[in-house]
């Protein structure tokens, strides 16, 4: 199951190229903001929160449901919306997107899955392969096993970033060749 440094990394690439990300008012590409690209990277896994409060297993439950994610999703373009005044498809999508790469990489993660389907089912679902080594969280945070995961999810997270970078520039590149004498996004702001 990825950690947030999979997590943070699959939502900054997606907040990078998402198009909300290179508009005017973009909610991942200023600094103020990488911080909040973060945490909705990592929402998700807030359920450990109500999994200590309340006992019982919730982790991988509720929050990692197509439903909830649309909700949510929702509900805070909404009010990003109301506060910075951005395009409500632009911001929701972006949203939607960044919450469910978490969702996307908790299926190719090691265990039971998720309920991808709640409220409807209750049945976790995942893919049939395992793309991340397995960390064994009842070990302890320093326990010397889980190098091997925070290496493999390090040069995960650096091949994520490298290949958004590299299309970030490709794409910075495109749009200057094609539009001759104009300024490019970057240079506007």
């Amino acid at each position: 199951m990825p950690s947030l440094i999979a997590h943070s990394a699959a939502g900054l690439m997606v907040g990078w190229l998402h198009p909300a990300g290179s508009s005017r008012r973009r909610l991942a590409g200023r600094a103020g903001n990488l911080a909040l690209v973060l945490l909705l990277a990592n929402v998700p896994d807030l359920d450990f929160v109500l999994q200590i409060a309340l006992g019982g297993r919730i982790h991988h439950t509720f929050t990692h449901s197509i439903v909830f994610g649309l909700v949510f999703s929702a509900v805070l373009a909404a009010l990003w919306v109301m506060i910075r005044h951005g395009s409500f498809g632009l911001t929701f999508s972006l949203i939607g997107m960044v919450y469910g790469s978490h969702v996307l990489l908790d299926m190719l993660g090691g265990g039971p899955g998720v309920q991808l389907l709640w409220p409807f089912s209750v049945d976790y679902v995942r893919f049939p392969w395992e793309v991340f080594p397995p960390v064994h969280y009842t070990r302890g945070l320093l326990d010397p096993s889980h190098a091997t995961f925070i290496v493999f999810e390090l040069v995960f997270s650096a091949a994520v970033l490298g290949v958004t970078l590299a299309l970030k520039s490709r794409w910075a590149r495109r749009t200057m060749v094609q539009a001759p004498g104009t300024a490019a996004e970057g240079d506007r702001r």
